[in-house]
């Protein structure tokens, strides 16, 4: 296929592009991220932080057992942490307290933690496990020491929990949901069947360790791995994120969910390798999670994108904004958002800007990795990229039933010297497809593509060839009615 490129005004541009993605948000549910304000700008771009609001007590009507309160400025350990008026000023009494439906943890705005907060125990659909907190202020602050395996708050087998207004920093993962049991035959059912976390109005910073790349240090069944200091450590905690979903599961129950129902709304990601990662180490199967909604929130800052999420049936990313990466090196590959092992997921009405591949692979703005089927990627903005826009790539398996559709692409391709790097905004890469195999089926049509600079390499590559390369001749991509400019 051959486009030609013509001219198009910088800032008639922008004006469409922002018009556009104004016009594909419906008026019930406005962009509210956009309320941190941000200067467009196709070579630089920068946005202003949010400051933590200071907000009111959220503690009182909100449960409907126990309250405990915590406060590291005027607690003291020896109280029974039952009011307000008598907290406990470190994490050290919830250790080993089983919560129960109703009951919620609270820590006092204003106040901060250098200690891990570990916390177990399941809720209802009706009473829910709630933590929060209380008094007025900023956000309570659970800041770690930036080392390989600090983890800010980590909730044993949840299920439904509600979690609001933290801030949490420092640390190898910020929220850690661990779902982990390693016996053959399970005594109980607890790290299955699991349902409904929300998380909302929470901020996650500093958290840039990346997956661990020494895979010599492995066992043979390549469970663990050594950390900088020399520690075996499970390989459950090799990911950095702000919100990390996993642990280890048993083989002989495979076929088990975990978690049905997660949802993180309103929050924000700053200096963090990885915003959200849902990946329960070894898994193979796609109903492990299922039920996941990413909304409103704001990335900045990233190291390696918004999201990467493996083996989960039916999820929602919407109305969420990364602006900008660190451009920090990452051995496996940079992406604004990922998708592998997947199905039934709906990618729409986001924007992925300036996402950069530091030296390393890839680059791109969104990646489907592989084994993903009935997914659709459509109404979003993906601009400023080092390389291509959007990924398509056989791991794993074909990428089955996608479709890609009503999406903008701008200013992509900046830097693609490297040989990983993609050639144009969408392609579909054969790598690993078996002789004869199909790498991806699927649809690409109504896709804007919008080009800032035409003496870039790659840029005259694509303009010549096509902003659209569908892989090989076996795939069965339709290619249809994309307009470039």
């Amino acid at each position: 296929m051959r486009i030609r490129h013509r001219s198009v005004n910088l800032f008639l541009l922008i004006s469409i592009l922002l018009i556009a993605f104004s016009c594909s948000l419906p008026e019930s549910n406005s962009f509210q991220s956009n309320d941190h304000q941000s200067v467009f700008n196709p070579r630089d771009l920068t946005i202003d932080i949010p400051d933590d609001p200071i907000i009111t007590d959220d503690s009182d009507g909100t449960i409907s057992g126990t309250a405990y309160y915590v406060d590291s400025i005027a607690g003291s350990d020896g109280n029974n942490g039952l009011s307000q008026n008598a907290p406990w000023k470190s994490f050290a009494p919830l250790v080993g307290l089983q919560l129960q439906p109703g009951d919620g943890v609270f820590l006092r705005r204003s106040a901060s933690w250098n200690e891990t907060l570990n916390l177990q125990g399941k809720g209802t659909a009706e009473n829910p496990v709630v933590l929060a907190s209380y008094g007025t202020g900023n956000s309570p602050v659970i800041e770690m020491n930036g080392k390989w395996g600090d983890h800010c708050v980590v909730l044993e087998d949840p299920s439904f929990w509600v979690i609001r207004n933290l801030s949490v920093k420092k640390a190898k993962q910020g929220i850690y949901l661990r779902y982990y049991h390693d016996d053959l035959a399970l005594p109980d059912d607890s790290p299955y069947g699991n349902r409904n976390i929300l998380i909302e109005s929470c901020r996650f910073e500093d958290m840039l360790y990346e997956f661990h790349p020494d895979y010599s240090e492995s066992d043979e069944d390549g469970n663990w791995i050594k950390d900088e200091n020399g520690i075996i450590q499970m390989r459950e905690y090799a990911w950095s994120a702000g919100i990390m979903i996993g642990g280890r599961i048993s083989s002989a129950n495979e076929g088990l969910t975990v978690l049905d129902g997660l949802t993180v709304t309103d929050c924000f990601f700053n200096n963090t390798q990885v915003g959200i990662c849902v990946n329960l180490w070894g898994s193979t199967n796609k109903d492990r999670f299922k039920n996941f909604v990413f909304r409103n929130n704001l990335f900045t800052n990233m190291l390696a994108g918004m999201f990467q999420v493996y083996n989960c049936n039916t999820g929602l990313a919407e109305y969420n904004r990364l602006i900008g990466m660190n451009g920090g090196y990452v051995k496996w590959g940079s992406t604004g958002g990922l998708l592998q092992a997947t199905k039934n997921w709906t990618v729409r009405n986001n924007e992925f800007a300036n996402v950069t591949n530091g030296g390393g692979n890839d680059g791109v703005g969104f990646d489907f990795e592989g084994d993903d089927e009935n997914c659709v990627f459509s109404h979003n903005i993906i601009r400023g990229c080092d390389s291509g826009g959007l990924l398509i790539m056989y791991t794993m398996g074909p990428i089955v039933n996608v479709d890609v559709h009503d999406n903008i692409f701008y200013d992509n391709l900046r830097n693609t010297s490297d040989h990983y790097s993609l050639e144009c905004d969408i392609s579909v890469l054969d790598a690993g497809v078996p002789h004869g195999g199909i790498a991806a089926t699927g649809k690409i049509f109504d896709n804007d593509f919008y080009v800032y600079d035409t003496d870039r390499y790659y840029t005259k590559w694509a303009l010549e060839y096509g902003m659209v390369n569908p892989g090989q001749d076996g795939n069965h991509f339709d290619v249809m009615s994309n307009c470039p400019y």
